[in-house]
Formats: C-alpha cells, sequence, structure tokens
C-alpha cells in the first residue's frame, strides 16, 4: 500500500526522486549537478571547530600540558584517519 498516490500516472512519487546513491553528505554545485563531499572534505570541514571546541574545552577544565597535548592529538589523529580512509584503492 502506498502512502502518497501522484495525481498522475506516469508522476513520480517525491521518493522516487532521490538520487541512489551510496549515502553521504550531498550538495548541487553552481551548475546545478549534485556533487558528494569525500571524507577528506568532511574531517577538513570538521577540523576548525572540533580544535576550537577541544581547545575550549582543555583551556577551562585545568587539565595538566600532557593530557591537553595528547587530546589535541588524538583529535588530529582521527581527523587524519578519516580523511585517509575514504580514499579509494586501484583504478
Amino acid at each position: 500500500m502506498r502512502s502518497f498516490h501522484p495525481l498522475d500516472a506516469d508522476e513520480r512519487t517525491p521518493r522516487e526522486d532521490l538520487r541512489e546513491t551510496r549515502g553521504g553528505l550531498s550538495f548541487r554545485t553552481m551548475d546545478g549537478a549534485w556533487r558528494g563531499l569525500s571524507r577528506a572534505e568532511i574531517a577538513a570541514a570538521i577540523a576548525i571547530p572540533a580544535l576550537v571546541l577541544l581547545g575550549v574545552a582543555v583551556g577551562e577544565s585545568g587539565t595538566s600540558f600532557p593530557v591537553g597535548a595528547a587530546a589535541f592529538v588524538i583529535l588530529i589523529g582521527a581527523l587524519a584517519a578519516l580523511a585517509i580512509s575514504g580514499r579509494h584503492h586501484g583504478a
């Protein structure tokens, strides 16, 4: 049973208009084409806000320097792993 019945027999439902992709974030470019974001682009986009948030949290909590430095190294490592994990191997 369909929850949405098209007005015309040839009309596509909104659900059928969704792109057939593997998931992830997508956006329209200036020319109207759809383009997905790579994991490297997503990691780059969240890097600065994550580093600022971590800096504020470390500064406000009053942790020692080695603990704060370790937190930054772990965050940078996690972002690098996210960026590298999106690469396709092979041709």
